[in-house]
């Protein structure tokens, strides 16, 4: 699994092996794990599943510091920008 900062408040989450699994708690931790090195309100994260057909379902977080919660918002998209 690959973190890369993509801009300022955005970060992206590359699965490299597709059996790995991606559920509810695993994205609260992850996305806890985001927000403790950093100081924003919001960080959005795209979770990225490639697929031995190379189709990449994408599926985007919100994680919200303050209110300690994450809520999914769109798949399938590229760019969405919510603020």
């Amino acid at each position: 699994m690959k973190l890369c900062n993509t801009n300022f408040n955005k970060e992206k989450i590359i699965l490299e092996n597709e059996k790995e699994k991606i559920c509810g708690i695993k994205i609260y931790i992850l996305l806890k794990t985001v927000m403790k090195k950093t100081t924003k309100k919001h960080v959005k994260i795209t979770v990225i599943r490639e697929t031995l057909l190379a189709l990449n379902k994408k599926k985007t977080y919100l994680w919200n510091k303050h209110e300690q919660y994450y809520k999914q918002l769109s798949e399938n998209t590229n760019n969405c920008e919510f603020f």
